[in-house]
C-alpha cells in the first residue's frame, strides 16, 4: 500500500528499485529506479522511450547514463535511439554519424569545401555554424585502440581562418590534440594551422611536423587525379605521404580508409 507523504521517503538505491511513494506536496506519484525517484511517467530515466533527451550529454549530466548504448532522443518533435559513449572522455558523446568503409567516404561528395564541415547524408554540417555552437567533435576509429581525435570548435580571440581551438581546455591558441596510444595520453600539436584547401579536406600541419587530414568530398575530376581522392583517413606524417605516422598508428601510403564513428557533445 502506498503512503502519501509530503517528501522524498527512503534513499532510493539498487535493493529498494520499485519503491513508490504518493508527494502530497505537489500531488504525483514518484518510483524508485535505482538511482533517484522518478515522477512515475519518467520512471524510465531520462534517454528512455517515455522520456526522450535533447542529446547523450543531456542524459549524462542528468545521472541517467548506463554505459555505452542506444538511447532515446527527440529532436524536431520526433523520437530517435542514438549510439551514445558515456565512457571516452568524460562521456555524453552522441554518435552523428559512421563511415564503414570506402564506398561510404565516397558517398560524401558534393558538399561546399568553403561551407560546410561534413555531409552524412540526411544534415550538412557548417564550418560558422560548429564554431558557434560551441561544441566539441569527437572522431574514432573503429575496431580498435586506432586513431582517435577530439577537436573544440570554440572560438579563441587569437584565432584566425578555420583553426581548430582548445581540444581539451578550452581556448588556447587554436591547439588541435591528438590521442598517442603509445603514451596513453592526448598530446598538442601545437597551433592549429588548419585550413580548407582545396582538396576538400581539412589539413592541420603544426609545428610538431604531424599533419591530420580526411576528405570531406570525392574532387576527382576537380583538380584531384590519384585514386584516394576523396576517401576519408586519418593519419599523421612528417614530410611526406610516404612517411609513416610519429603520433598516430603508423600508415603505409596506401591511403585504405577504415571505419570511423564521428560523436558531438
Amino acid at each position: 500500500m502506498l503512503r502519501p507523504r509530503p517528501g522524498t521517503p527512503a534513499a532510493c538505491e539498487p535493493k529498494t528499485v520499485g519503491l513508490a511513494y504518493y508527494n502530497t506536496a505537489n500531488s504525483a506519484l514518484y518510483v524508485c529506479n535505482g538511482k533517484k525517484f522518478q515522477l512515475f511517467a519518467l520512471a524510465g530515466g531520462l534517454g528512455s522511450a517515455t522520456n526522450p533527451a535533447v542529446s547523450c550529454k543531456a542524459i549524462l549530466d542528468a545521472g541517467d547514463a548506463q554505459g555505452d548504448g542506444l538511447y532515446w532522443l527527440k529532436s524536431d518533435a520526433k523520437n530517435w535511439q542514438a549510439y551514445c559513449d558515456m565512457t571516452t572522455e568524460g562521456g555524453g558523446w552522441t554518435r552523428w554519424l559512421q563511415l564503414k568503409n570506402a564506398s561510404t567516404d565516397k558517398a560524401l561528395q558534393g558538399v561546399a569545401n568553403s561551407v560546410e564541415f561534413v555531409d552524412n547524408g540526411n544534415f550538412q554540417f557548417s564550418v560558422q555554424m560548429l564554431k558557434a555552437s560551441q561544441r566539441e567533435v569527437l572522431i574514432k576509429e573503429v575496431g580498435g585502440a586506432l586513431r582517435m581525435h577530439k577537436y573544440d570548435f570554440k572560438q579563441g580571440s587569437n584565432c584566425a581562418g578555420n583553426d581548430f581551438v582548445g581540444a581539451l581546455t578550452g581556448d588556447v591558441g587554436c591547439t588541435v590534440y591528438a590521442w598517442n596510444w603509445t603514451s596513453k595520453a592526448w598530446q598538442s600539436m601545437g597551433n592549429g594551422q588548419c585550413n580548407n584547401n582545396n582538396h576538400s579536406q581539412w589539413n592541420c600541419t603544426p609545428p610538431s611536423g604531424i599533419r591530420f587530414h580526411y576528405a570531406t568530398r570525392d574532387w576527382t575530376g576537380n583538380g584531384g587525379g590519384d585514386q584516394n581522392d576523396g576517401w576519408t583517413w586519418f593519419t599523421g606524417y612528417s614530410d611526406g605521404y610516404g612517411n609513416l605516422a610519429q603520433l598516430v598508428k603508423g600508415w603505409n601510403g596506401a591511403g585504405g580508409p577504415t571505419p570511423h564513428d564521428f560523436f558531438v557533445r
